[in-house]
């Protein structure tokens, strides 16, 4: 597997050999070597940020915030009083509040 691989690799490296002088003046006119000549092309690409290099750097910025509001959100509700959220239990309490304030008024 590892030998299907490298061949590929020559064969890039050979067909890029054979294409000719880089298509950048200053660094065909230095005769430099194939590997020297794809390093400078990656480097230069790589100082080019890419589109979203500012917000992946904001959303860096903006996890502690994130994180106060989870905590935040945590406390309140691990210190809100016990209630259910449950649908039934909501609908049984306020039949339960009627019955009583029927009961009281006499109805």
């Amino acid at each position: 597997m590892k030998t299907e691989g490298k061949d590929k690799l020559d064969m890039l490296f050979a067909a890029a050999r054979r294409a000719g002088p880089e298509a950048s003046p200053e660094i065909s006119r230095a005769g430099l070597g194939f590997e020297t000549k794809l390093l400078a092309r990656i480097r230069a690409e790589r100082a080019q940020p890419p589109w979203y290099a500012p917000l992946y750097a904001m959303s860096w910025r903006l996890v502690p915030l994130f994180m106060a509001v989870v905590v935040a959100l945590g406390s309140w509700y691990y210190m809100a009083p016990d209630q259910s959220s449950d649908m039934r239990t909501v609908l049984v309490a306020e039949y339960d509040a009627s019955m009583y304030q029927s009961v009281l008024i006499g109805e």
